[in-house]
């Protein structure tokens, strides 16, 4: 069993109970398995920011996978404040002029947190999408079906960090 690492950026995908579909956040720790959760949502009717404590956010039977994006800076005390500026409110992207998603803003917030000098994306930001759903694509099936837990894997090869760490 892996464990998270302390002050770190996750990017979280969630199942939606439909195939190749998934609820896209992020996820920064602070003592793992604690840490705060940011995600776009609109379970509550238009989109919106929701940003809460997780005690354990390993523990919710609906998430495939924790994709380590990279460690907080010096300029983590910042996070909060840069991570709620990132519009939720289901407008197009100002970055990419994508439509609005949970997936578009998870992306537009890691781009934030890095321009921002709070963490170092390893990749791209596409890049590092694209890893994260094919990754979640191959594990979405035994956690739909009860047979298996959400993993938490590196966006970074190189890093000290096993990249085939699963929970």
């Amino acid at each position: 069993m892996s464990s998270l690492a302390s002050n770190t950026v996750y990017m979280t995908l969630n199942s939606r109970g439909m195939p190749g579909t998934f609820h896209w956040g992020v996820f920064v720790t602070s003592s793992p398995p604690r840490g705060q959760y940011y995600h776009a949502t609109n379970k509550f009717g238009g989109w919106q920011l929701e940003a809460k404590p997780s005690s354990n956010v390993l523990s919710s039977l609906s998430l495939v996978l924790v994709y380590r994006i990279g460690s907080l800076s010096s300029q983590a005390g910042r996070l909060d404040q840069v991570l709620r500026a990132v519009p939720a409110n289901g407008s197009a992207s100002l970055r990419t002029g994508e439509a609005f998603t949970c997936r578009i803003w998870a992306k537009d917030a890691l781009m934030a947190l890095h321009n921002s000098g709070i963490v170092t994306l390893s990749a791209s930001i596409d890049k590092l999408e694209k890893q994260a759903f094919a990754l979640a694509r191959r594990l979405e099936t035994k956690i739909e079906s009860g047979e298996g837990k959400a993993s938490v894997l590196d966006s970074d090869p190189s890093s000290s960090s096993s990249s085939s760490r699963r929970r």
